[in-house]
């Protein structure tokens, strides 16, 4: 803890030395006019053309540096606040100090008013240790509309270019006209080391009042947030604008005024005419510490919030302002509390994060501290899968008796509600050493077929094997084990590099031949080309198989566009939903599949795009989270009802669990749809999951 300059900033003294410059970065009515505007008047090829990737690849080259020279930038900024604008300037190393210096500002009112900052509800704990009362101002002035935004599909994103426009202008902070006694406490968004420069990204008007009306105005600034220019750091201040903007609905609280009397609350009493004192509070809580641990990508997360966006179980993070996936995992590593376990590995949040950051993997490392006995079971799950395919039919029966269900959610966690798929006797292994391959053709493909394919839905197998040799293609079978996706997401590193050895020693043999290996199941091939290099970075072999792995549509699509397809000719007179596995979403599939399904006559497609479907691999499996999970699937049975569908396809065993769940609709992977298009016939029960009234919870 060290306080840096021997007084704080007197706005309006005699003292000629002036306060830090502030900009506020607000949205523009006018930006898409001017944007418009511009277009219609410059030359074609004249004006530089919007580009997110442009703006990715500046953000995060300043991200970079600013996290190299940290300290260089750091006692650079402490020396123009002390020298150039004489503001004092208290580094906390902790929440707890900066938290103690703040209460000494607020001296007997004990009152501290906030803005909506993740760096100010960071020391929220300690304010309220300090026997402060910390005011929000963002919700008192936000009018809640009687039906919110509360998912992403319901939310009209504007134009990316338009909100970049929208906060490109920049606009002084108001002069100061203190009231009272009150003390303003404002996160920013990015400062400048070169000249002090503060940027503060403003939606609604309390920071403006915050900084025209506050007796006393502190700056919380974390170390994360300090970029070297000022120019640097309105970029960063506008594109934390503009990745963030689709979620600032979803992230406002559902309480709060509904009107504008509220926001016109004044801050504080009048007060005896004194002038305003200014203070910056430059906050570590562990942010050194990040640059040098595993976890170093999340320093350079600038706090936009868009990995909320699509993130299915953020409702149940905790409050209002930590439902990130960010927040969570931040406030972990701080050792401020644990509420991972709802994170459900989706990588919806990585998707969307503009500096590429892979929450879900640095999560499940946390998840890896924290494992508990009955997540054995699930690391494990093909071990379960392959002993009630060696018992079944006897398994079967098993799992729908009353008297088996409660034991084995009490020993395993498996939720005694969740239906489970039937297994097979005769797996899809047994049937591939049987049969008669194919000894050439092209292309040449190693079929991954998986755990759910093997034990639960052999005949997913062979429509898939049969299909692409139908069409030319020379279907490999290799011995296989499982592919360790569950090991992985659940931290343990060291199992899941046990599996994927086992995986990589069968496959990789064949792509060096020449083979490319496809997948089925979203889940294996994310394991695949994603969980294999981060387990085996310095494998040249692993690359090589990474970059040979593809999802059986995706090939057949390929094949079709090159005229070297089929296509199908039996009509399919059916209304169908086709929902993207979460793994499938991620990775930039899901389009293949439908595609196909089009090819199919008389079979009508329609996108389902609600969100993660809620089972999750085996988040909705465990018994504490089956009531989270079904309400997640909901979401997705509101929208089937609504259309008039007569089934569903999704490339993914679990999610065709799950859909059937909260539907009762019968569920297909898109492929045994293509099979039928092409005059296949599928076996009874071919959708694994056969119309039926819903069915929340079993009979007991």
């Amino acid at each position: 803890m060290r306080v840096w300059g021997r007084r704080p900033l007197q706005v309006g003294s005699d003292d000629k030395v002036g306060r830090n410059p502030v900009w506020m970065l607000k949205p523009q009515s006018t930006a898409k006019r001017r944007t418009v505007g511009r277009r219609l008047t410059m030359r074609r090829g004249r004006m530089d053309v919007f580009s997110e990737e442009v703006v990715k690849h500046r953000l995060q080259a300043i991200r970079s540096d600013s996290a190299e020279h940290l300290e260089d930038l750091v006692l650079q900024l402490v020396c123009v606040c002390r020298d150039r604008y004489g503001v004092e300037v208290y580094s906390a190393e902790t929440a707890q100090a900066a938290a103690r210096y703040i209460a000494q500002l607020a001296g007997p009112h004990k009152r501290v008013l906030v803005n909506r900052s993740a760096v100010v509800n960071e020391i929220r704990p300690a304010l309220l240790e300090q026997g402060l009362v910390v005011v929000d101002t963002y919700d008192e002035e936000f009018h809640h509309p009687d039906e919110g935004v509360q998912y992403y599909w319901e939310i009209e994103i504007p134009e990316p270019e338009a909100i970049w426009e929208s906060f490109s202008q920049r606009m002084p902070s108001p002069q100061p006209h203190p009231t009272g006694d009150s003390v303003a406490l404002i996160g920013v968004s990015s400062i400048g080391a070169a000249d002090g420069t503060a940027y503060l990204v403003e939606h609604l008007g309390n920071i403006s009042r915050l900084l025209q009306e506050a007796r006393k105005v502190v700056l919380v600034v974390g170390l994360d947030k300090i970029a070297p220019t000022a120019e640097d750091a309105q970029f960063v201040a506008q594109a934390m604008a503009l990745f963030g903007a689709p979620s600032i609905a979803m992230t406002t609280a559902s309480h709060g005024h509904a009107g504008e009397d509220g926001a016109q609350t004044r801050l504080s009493r009048p007060g005896e005419d004194r002038p305003q004192e200014w203070h910056l509070v430059l906050l570590d809580n562990r942010r050194r510490w990040l640059l040098h641990s595993p976890f170093r990508s999340l320093f350079a997360c600038i706090g936009c919030r868009a990995c909320m966006r699509e993130c299915p179980t953020f409702p149940y993070f905790g409050d209002d302002l930590e439902r990130t996936p960010r927040d969570q995992l931040w406030k972990a590593l701080r050792g401020d509390g644990y509420r991972l376990t709802d994170c459900v590995s989706c990588g919806r949040c990585k998707a969307l994060c503009p500096m590429d950051i892979d929450l879900p993997m640095l999560i499940s490392q946390v998840k890896g501290q924290h494992s508990q006995l009955k997540d054995e079971f699930f690391k494990r799950i093909d071990v379960l899968f392959a002993l009630s395919s060696a018992t079944a039919p006897l398994a079967n029966f098993a799992f729908s008796a009353r008297v088996v269900r409660y034991p084995v959610e009490w020993v395993s966690g498996l939720d005694r509600r969740r239906v489970l798929p039937r297994f097979h006797r005769r797996s899809f292994e047994d049937w591939a050493r049987s049969r008669h391959a194919r000894s050439s053709g092209e292309p040449k493909v190693v079929y991954y077929y998986g755990c759910y394919v093997n034990y639960t839905d052999p005949s997913l197998g062979r429509i898939v094997v049969e299909l692409l040799e139908r069409n030319g293609c020379e279907v490999v079978v290799p011995p296989q084990t499982c592919c360790g996706v569950a090991a992985f997401w659940y931290g343990d590193r060291k199992l899941a590099r046990q599996y994927a050895r086992k995986t990589v020693r069968s496959l990789l043999p064949w792509v060096e031949r020449g083979y490319r290996v496809v997948v089925t199941c979203p889940s294996c091939g994310l394991a695949l080309k994603h969980d294999f290099p981060l387990l085996f970075p310095d494998s040249d072999g692993v690359r090589h198989l990474a970059e040979n792995t593809l999802d059986v549509p995706s090939l057949i699509f390929d094949l079709l566009q090159q005229g070297k397809w089929e296509r199908p000719r039996f009509p399919l007179n059916l209304r169908i939903g086709y929902h993207t596995p979460c793994h499938l979403r991620i990775r930039g599939g899901g389009k293949e599949s439908m595609a196909l399904l089009a090819t199919i006559p008389g079979l009508e497609v329609v996108e389902v795009d609600r969100g993660c479907c809620g089972l999750a691999g085996s988040y909705g499996l465990k018994a504490g989270n089956y009531v989270k999970s079904m309400a997640i699937g909901e979401r997705i049975a509101e929208f089937l009802r609504s259309g008039g569908f007569d089934a569903v396809a999704t490339d993914c065993a679990g999610c065709e669990m799950q859909i059937h769940a909260v539907s009762g609709l019968p569920v297909y992977h898109p492929l045994k749809l293509l099979w039928q298009g092409h005059g296949g016939v599928l076996e009874k029960g071919g959708s694994r999951y056969e119309r039926r009234p819903r069915r929340d919870i079993l009979p007991m």
